[in-house]
């Protein structure tokens, strides 16, 4: 949603200083102690949209779509610029003028300053943040006392009375956030010794949430170590039955370890008793005092003897050209000068990941500290939560470089003591600005290499790389290399038309190739002729052909739905560059609103910048953006169009 960041200035006439914002609870503004009238809801949507992009731009037709999403009044912009002049009144009601230095227009949009104003959101989550440095050096008490300092920021539903679906999808993704910090938090409490007071709320947690598993498995360890071992079981009998009449699923390995672990008394679930109270599984005599937990040492260099963690896939035993941009990356991540944040982008399926694996095997030598890697994306589209992902990057190297120390998932390292150990971390599939920031601040001292779709400007000092589809003579080698370099020389013009057909996509020309070794016999002649009439079908007619457009589809499902509806429409013309005016002709939408929606679509790769203005489609996502076209919007005219039939270009 975000654009160009706005660099932090000073504050205006102490103003920044003074001003203070609320969104974990009804929107609401502070200037000193003076609250502020912030308007009507709509007008309070566009400040809370502001506030969570803090320090970015958010463009005007963002804001429109964001609050009013598919079906905007005539009059969208013109509102949301009243609301920012009545915004501006309200933030500085003295002089009127000076909340132009904190709310500011930047292009066409708007960013809140990123100065020194304070957002309750941001206060939550450096909170958080120093919780788990407190956690990751032994001390649990004072951990849990600062997670329950950051709760108590909030003041009920997060932008409570805020509509919209920017507000909807945020509100859950805060309601998440806020779930999982309780979560953590009740954690810290029982492992403290506060198993009692845990055992209510988490019931009460259960009633409200009676499908999270962590509560339950919370519940069960802490009804255990009171000494009610048969109600821990009762606990997952019922979590079990929940699961399984809801959802139709057995509960996951965590619930499933704890339970086997109570059936059998284990002693590890049992911590010893401080200030010589025993537990209720001790025995007569009480056990000595814990003493207090130590402080994590540094990392400073591997245990004798121990590896390296080494997590990378294996390099495709197929990779062909890409030399210049393979040894650019090389470079760059082998330059000891620093440690640097490098990504590479593209278009869905041409070879993001492979490369990246590729140039992290190459590079191996630079890292003695091992090379790590984390799947952010799934096949099936689903996103791994960050949280999770860093916390088991963390362990790994914990356990890889003191081997027999015993750590959990709150372990944290410091950006000091990664710098000093050369690791490499390879963050495979990154969707959204907001998660590789997350990602990039909790690895800084790490090398870090990330692969995303959407090249994303507001990642400030990262490196970019952009992959293209294969030209002619490698897309060739490819081939040579899959069926055969005597096959391709008896047809070359067939094999060149081939590849040509398969657009340079290394996938394309993988599905073909499978295709000519399971058919010894056939000339790729005729192959060719085959496959340039199933490619511009307005239906799919072969399974390979859904193999090579699941990396659209699936970029395609992340789409929002006015985007979506530009990169189908935006396909019907007959031309191979589009123009802004074109496709508005198309879709009926404003010549704003469509270059906005063009230019979203070129920064994820469904489509192609060309000159100012101009655009054009790479052929094979073309042919899938038509056929998606023809499917879901047969029954909408297209604007001064006669019928189009496919064409591969």
């Amino acid at each position: 949603m975000t654009g160009a960041q706005v660099s932090s200035g000073q504050a205006v006439g102490g103003l920044a200083e003074g001003l203070r914002f609320e969104v974990l609870g009804p929107v609401r503004a502070w200037s000193n102690d003076a609250e502020l009238d912030l308007g009507s809801p709509q007008q309070r949507a566009v400040l809370a949209i502001l506030l969570l992009s803090r320090g970015w731009q958010v463009p005007t037709d963002i804001l429109v779509d964001a609050i009013w999403g598919e079906d905007p009044p005539r009059a969208a912009v013109g509102t949301v610029r009243t609301y920012i002049s009545r915004l501006r009144r309200c933030l500085d009601p003295v002089t009127g003028n000076q909340a132009a230095e904190v709310l500011k227009s930047v292009g066409d949009g708007y960013a809140l300053e990123a100065g020194e104003i304070s957002v309750d959101i941001e206060l939550f989550t450096e909170q958080v943040k120093q919780a788990q440095l407190t956690r990751g050096h032994g001390d649990l008490t004072l951990a849990a006392r600062q997670l329950s300092a950051a709760l108590a920021l909030w003041r009920g539903m997060p932008l409570a009375g805020i509509q919209g679906p920017y507000a909807d999808s945020q509100r859950a993704r805060l309601l998440e956030l806020r779930m999982a910090v309780t979560e953590d938090r009740l954690s810290l409490d029982i492992e403290s010794g506060g198993h009692l007071a845990a055992i209510a709320e988490l019931g009460v947690l259960l009633d409200e949430h009676p499908l999270r598993e962590r509560l339950s498995e919370l519940l069960m360890l802490a009804l255990y170590r009171a000494g009610r071992q048969a109600d821990a079981l009762g606990a997952f009998d019922r979590s079990r039955r929940l699961l399984r009449d809801e959802l139709g699923i057995d509960p996951g390995p965590g619930l499933r370890d704890l339970h086997g672990r109570i059936l059998r008394s284990d002693a590890g679930l049992i911590p010893p008793a401080s200030d010589g109270l025993a537990s209720p599984h001790s025995a007569t005599k009480p056990p000595a005092p814990r003493p207090p937990a130590p402080m994590l040492p540094a990392l400073t260099s591997p245990a004798p003897g121990a590896p390296a963690p080494m997590q990378l896939p294996p390099v495709p035993a197929d990779l062909i050209g890409r030399e210049h941009t393979l040894a650019a990356i090389v470079e760059a991540l082998t330059d000891s000068s620093a440690w640097p944040a490098l990504a590479i982008t593209g278009m869905p399926g041409i070879g993001k990941t492979a490369l990246a694996i590729q140039a992290a095997h190459s590079a191996r030598a630079a890292f003695p500290g091992g090379l790590l890697y984390a799947e952010l994306s799934s096949a099936g589209g689903s996103q791994a939560d960050p949280c999770a992902v860093l916390a088991q990057l963390h362990v790994t190297l914990w356990e890889a470089f003191l081997p027999g120390l015993t750590v959990d998932r709150g372990s944290v390292l410091l950006p000091a003591e990664l710098a000093d150990r050369r690791v490499l971390v390879v963050l495979d599939g990154v969707r959204e600005a907001a998660q590789a920031r997350l990602l990039l601040d909790a690895l800084r001292g790490c090398a870090v290499l990330i692969t995303t779709q959407r090249r994303m400007i507001n990642l400030p000092g990262t490196r970019w790389f952009e992959v293209d589809p294969l030209p002619a003579d490698e897309a060739l080698q490819l081939l040579e290399r899959l069926i055969g370099r005597e096959r391709v020389a008896a047809e070359r013009a067939a094999a060149q038309w081939v590849v040509s057909l398969c657009a340079g996509q290394p996938i394309a020309i993988r599905t073909a190739a499978a295709r000519l070794v399971a058919r010894p016999a056939w000339k790729l002649t005729a192959m060719a002729g085959q496959l340039d009439e199933e490619l511009s079908q307005p239906v799919l007619t072969h399974a390979d052909c859904e193999q090579v457009e699941a990396p659209f589809q699936l970029a395609y499902q992340q789409l929002a739905g006015p985007q979506a509806f530009v990169f189908r429409q935006a396909a019907m013309a007959a031309s191979p560059e589009i123009s802004v005016a074109e496709v508005a002709a198309l879709t009926g939408m404003p010549e704003h609103l469509t270059f906005a929606m063009l230019e979203s679509l070129a920064d994820v790769h469904l489509l192609q910048a060309g000159a100012f203005g101009s655009y054009r489609y790479d052929p094979l996502v073309k042919l899938y953006a038509q056929r998606k076209a023809l499917a879901e919007d047969r029954h909408r005219p297209l604007r001064g169009q006669a019928p189009v039939v496919l064409v591969n270009e």
